[in-house]
């Protein structure tokens, strides 16, 4: 709106409106005179554009998008600690305090969360991440350092990943929420209210709202994380208390995970000159866990048809990983098929092979 105040511009007007007896070319007094002024100005009017746009919620950020959402009810997601079980074993009536220190080997720290005695020679303690955010989610059996050495432990480990831990919510992800809101009312437990309720928790990254499924008067909420995966049993629970508390008596509700379908690709492969067979499959396997986050994962047509695993899309993105000159016998889980994906699935990247 502002664009063509600039110093020059600015500079000219105030030339224009001096006196005809005034020297205004460059290089005179009054030019010299006017040039922090009309630098001041350009910068007050580049402020007034930003102003403008941090009054819509499209073009704003930060502190002022969250005072947006909250004029409609909104909160941005917290950020989260992941939770998990440990397994510790020793000698039976050796005291795990609370507040203990376990971690993986590459430092990710974990906090037990009670005192636990032992009464067996293995037992399970509930941990908590030491610090905020998905980082600290691992893996199986990577939590198996001992920090501060406990009298009686022999060896520790996690038999199940860690979960659960959620970064604050992005600018982006609070925004379509906003949007979502605004563009599909929600009102007396429709369908949007069901969505919306879900999405507002933490760690949600998507749900499917399953009206009528087994008959009048059920609903089925499906869940998948901000990883666009399975969600865990913990955040399913989460969901469900959280919806149980707000929505109207009548309707039987059931809360599950999306069923995870193992996406497996092989291929053979020409190599360009220059490049490994281990460089392009790591980046094939990073390209191709984008494409089935972000574009298949809980994604819909028109007619609410949930989008394929497309092999041809597959080709498309193996072709352009750097250091791919050809391939052939392309195959997904074996076929040479797209595949067609359930309401309640999504696609998880599996095994990739890539041959020579």
């Amino acid at each position: 709106m502002y664009e063509n105040e600039t110093q020059e511009a600015i500079q000219k007007r105030m030339s224009e409106q001096a006196a005809s007896t005034i020297n205004v070319d460059e290089g005179s007094m009054f030019h010299v005179a006017t040039a922090p002024m009309a630098v001041e100005l350009m910068q007050a009017y580049f402020n007034l554009e930003r102003v403008l746009e941090l009054g819509f919620a499209e073009t704003t950020s930060g502190a002022y998008l969250d005072m947006r959402a909250r004029e409609h009810g909104i909160e941005r997601k917290l950020q989260t600690k992941a939770k998990g079980k440990i397994r510790i074993e020793g000698s039976i009536g050796t005291v795990i305090p609370k507040g203990s220190l376990f971690s993986t080997e590459d430092g990710l720290t974990y906090i037990s969360d009670d005192e636990e005695v032992m009464d067996a020679t293995a037992v399970e303690v509930n941990i908590t991440a030491s610090e905020y955010g998905k980082l600290y989610n691992t893996e199986a059996n990577t939590v198996i350092v001992l920090p501060m050495s406990i009298s009686g432990v022999t060896s520790v480990t996690n038999p199940q990943p860690i979960t659960d831990g959620v970064n604050e919510e992005s600018d982006e992800a609070l925004l379509e929420r906003l949007l979502s809101h605004i563009r599909k009312p929600a009102t007396s437990g429709n369908i949007y209210q069901y969505q919306q309720w879900a999405e507002s928790l933490a760690g949600v990254g998507g749900v499917k709202v399953m009206p009528l499924w087994n008959g009048p008067g059920t609903v089925k909420i499906v869940i998948i994380d901000e990883n666009r995966l399975p969600a865990s049993e913990n955040l399913v629970l989460e969901v469900s208390e959280f919806i149980e508390d707000h929505r109207p008596i009548g309707a039987q509700v059931d809360y599950v995970s999306a069923t995870g379908v193992t996406i497996d690709v092989d291929a053979n492969v020409v190599i360009s000159k220059g490049h490994t067979l281990e460089e392009v499959v790591s980046q094939f396997n990073t390209n191709l866990a984008q494409y089935l986050k972000n574009d298949v994962a809980f994604e819909v047509d028109s007619k609410n048809v949930p989008v394929q695993v497309s092999i041809a899309k597959i080709g498309s993105i193996l072709i352009e990983t750097e250091g791919v000159e050809d391939y052939s016998e392309l195959k997904i889980n074996g076929d040479t098929k797209s595949i067609t994906l359930n309401l309640d699935e999504v696609p998880m990247k599996g095994s990739v092979n890539l041959y020579e």
